[in-house]
């Protein structure tokens, strides 16, 4: 019974380490896909709840420890009539990652700036601002 206890618990440590990439103790990451955290992702999931507004096609120009910022096509629902039954509509867009955080076996960006640089999606306005919290917090 014993021996059984401590080999799950040695299977659960080694779930945890396996779910943050090998060299990422320097590295800031994103929890791009409102998960697991990445380095430098080309995808974002910005609206965790529904997708209903997500970046693709991420170019990053800069990605450092503090800060990252790049280019985006933005794929945004416009919800018409409702969220369900709406449209995605493609947008270009400044991806803005900072708010850098320890937490715990890596360190995250905590907070993602999405702004419109030419068309904007009629519901919302030319910035977007999201908190995405730690995921171990």
């Amino acid at each position: 019974m014993q021996r059984s206890l401590i080999v799950l618990l040695l299977a659960a440590v080694l779930l945890v380490l396996a779910a943050v990439p090998a060299g990422s103790a320097s590295k800031t990451l994103f929890p791009a896909n409102c998960g697991r955290p990445t380095y430098k992702p080309t995808r974002i999931v910005v609206a965790c709840g529904d997708a209903n507004n997500r970046l693709a096609r991420i170019r990053w120009e800069s990605y450092g420890t503090d800060s990252a910022s790049g280019t985006a096509t933005a794929v945004v629902n416009d919800c018409e009539p409702n969220c369900v039954s709406g449209e995605f509509h493609r947008f270009h867009a400044v991806v803005t990652l900072n708010r850098a955080k320890d937490c715990g076996r890596y360190r995250q960006f905590t907070r993602l700036v999405e702004r419109f640089t030419g068309n904007k999606p009629d519901a919302t306005g030319s910035r977007v601002t999201e908190r995405f919290p730690c995921a171990n917090s």
